[in-house]
């Protein structure tokens, strides 16, 4: 859970010490979710080939990536919060799961929110290092792609809105 890594470099504290099992969920917009994947692979290839930086071939790549996979399961398992919000209320009950979006993870306030879920009473998290930070270029995407992908993920989009109401991020997509 790449979440709960992060979680470990932000709030050192002994895990062995948790009573109960807690839920720190962590909410994407999913159009961010699929570029992220697609860069990743993207870097990952360059790394195989030897390449160092993104090329306007290599933008076309990602593009076209982006394009035949955004639905693929590969994808959708990382986005799709109306099942995983249906499926993590199955096995945790409301108040042993925290809901955190990417937008506000590593802020003071949700750093609080994080201390009072999980009961620590030491606390000191280092806002000044960064783990696993994106290093590519961020690429443009064509309008008709961001169309298409939030398209696709409408059913999350509207999950998470009348979920989550006014909380969600101003940066996601309506």
């Amino acid at each position: 859970m790449p979440v709960l890594a992060a979680l470990r470099a932000v709030v050192p504290f002994n895990f062995k010490n948790l009573a109960t099992l807690k839920c720190i969920q962590r909410l994407s917009d999913c159009l961010t979710i699929a570029t992220s994947i697609a860069r990743y692979l993207g870097d990952q290839r360059r790394k195989r080939q030897g390449e160092k930086i993104i090329t306007e071939k290599n933008s076309k790549r990602m593009i076209s990536l982006l394009k035949d996979k955004y639905a693929s399961k590969q994808f959708e398992l990382r986005g799709r919060y109306d099942i995983t919000i249906k499926k993590l209320s199955q096995v945790f009950s409301k108040d042993d799961i925290l809901y955190g979006f990417y937008e506000e993870l590593f802020t003071e306030n949700f750093a609080l929110k994080t201390q009072r879920f999980l009961e620590l009473s030491e606390y000191q998290p280092d806002f000044n290092r960064y783990i696993n930070v994106t290093r590519s270029e961020k690429v443009s995407l064509p309008q008709w792609l961001i169309t298409d992908i939030h398209t696709h993920y409408k059913n999350v989009y509207n999950f998470v809105y009348h979920k989550f109401g006014n909380k969600v991020p101003t940066t996601w997509l309506k």
